[in-house]
């Protein structure tokens, strides 16, 4: 019997490799991809596990506000007409901080899978799903009948999720926590063990992906996993290995101010958020969701669209842009406008304007964003270099 270890490091692009000594050593050691690549979005979880594509399921973040059966809306008890007075109590940072952890401790004692309520509107926040994370990867692999989950399992592997992450997670471990946890690991059964590491995405974001902060701490977590990785292959060597960088990291160059964009224009339109529209703000990515008729939204999207910011720092998809037009967007949301590679979002309903962030991912494939790589190690495996490999095609490499 042997484990099968999966470490997913979350934003660890693929010419990063390079800061790590003892991972890029052994990309001559097994199967290596230097261009690993997901579905345009945030949602890369769902995809590496089953194979399915995240807007073929009808979302491409992790949290949407649109209406469905199979995902988790943690708020859906609080009544909006509460909403709108609490909102009222949100004159400051101070009051905002007190009024949203006192929400977080009522959603945990109401929602099996609660979560933190961040910048979200208050006017929305009954409305706002969790999706990936709601589904059951197993169940859905199952019923799928396809994706690395669906074939380990008909291979007699057992899952276990505790090392990994999710929106849902009753768990809350840091990188070292679970790399120490992995090495109590004694198991007489094959297990398939997914292990979240969290360092690339965490000083990507906050110091941008050339940082020399960035590069320390991947050298630090290289050495970590070398450790761990040979104290492992001792207990057992046959054990499988894989790494995966799932997507890539891009230095931050600009910042554009959609809320007050929207301000402007509903002041010009007469149109009121929360009453004739609802929109979400990501850090890459506008969606709105309509109310109104439909001569007052077409006056709204004219001014949208042709705002100077909105032209030249993204795009807007939908039936008028080819490269989309054969993609069911309508399931995403009425609207949709995705910044262009290098552009954030700030503020977003996750940060406040004044908090910075130098890296983003989640960009269109058009703009060419950095990669994330697949390395898979095992003795009897013989070195083979693929150009391109997508989250799609894992399975098959099993």
């Amino acid at each position: 019997m042997y484990n099968e270890y999966f470490f997913v490091l979350d934003a660890l692009r693929a010419d990063h490799l390079k800061y790590m000594p003892w991972l890029n050593s052994k990309i001559n050691s097994g199967i290596f991809s230097d261009n690993y690549t997901i579905s345009e979005g945030f949602c890369e979880r769902i995809e590496i596990f089953t194979k399915a594509k995240p807007i073929n399921l009808g979302f491409v973040t992790a949290l949407t506000l649109d209406y469905n059966d199979q995902f988790i809306y943690p708020y859906s008890w609080l009544s909006p007409r509460i909403s709108k007075y609490l909102a009222l109590i949100e004159i400051n940072s101070f009051f905002t901080k007190v009024l949203r952890r006192i929400l977080w401790k009522i959603c945990s004692f109401y929602s099996k899978f609660p979560i933190y309520p961040q910048r979200i509107p208050l006017n929305i926040l009954h409305k706002v799903g969790i999706t990936e994370d709601s589904i059951d990867f197993e169940k859905f692999s199952q019923k799928n009948k396809k994706g690395l989950i669906y074939k380990l399992k008909e291979k007699g592997f057992k899952i276990d999720w505790g090392l990994f992450t999710s929106l849902v997670s009753q768990t809350n471990m840091n990188d070292d926590q679970r790399l120490n946890e992995l090495l109590k690991y004694k198991s007489k059964t094959k297990l398939f063990i997914p292990i979240y590491l969290s360092v690339p995405d965490k000083y990507g974001h906050k110091f941008g992906p050339n940082s020399p902060e960035l590069i320390n701490s991947l050298a630090i977590l290289d050495k970590k996993c070398e450790n761990v990785i040979l104290n492992l292959l001792k207990s057992n060597s046959k054990s499988g290995i894989t790494f995966i960088g799932d997507h890539g990291m891009d230095s931050v160059t600009t910042s554009i101010n959609i809320n007050t964009i929207l301000f402007n224009i509903e002041s010009i339109t007469g149109l009121k958020r929360f009453v004739d529209f609802d929109f979400f703000l990501d850090s890459t990515l506008l969606r709105i969701w309509w109310k109104s008729n439909l001569n007052d939204k077409n006056i709204f999207v004219k001014y949208l669209i042709e705002n100077k910011e909105i032209k030249q720092k993204g795009y807007v998809l939908g039936p008028n842009n080819l490269e989309y037009a054969n993609k069911d967007l309508d399931s995403i949301a009425d609207f949709i406008w995705w910044a262009k590679k290098g552009v954030l979002i700030n503020p977003d309903f996750f940060h406040l304007s004044d908090i910075s962030l130098k890296g983003m991912h989640g960009y269109l494939e058009k703009d060419n964003p950095s990669s994330g790589f697949f390395l898979r190690i095992k003795d009897d495996l013989k070195k083979k270099k693929y150009l391109k490999i997508e989250s799609d095609s894992i399975d098959a490499l099993y």
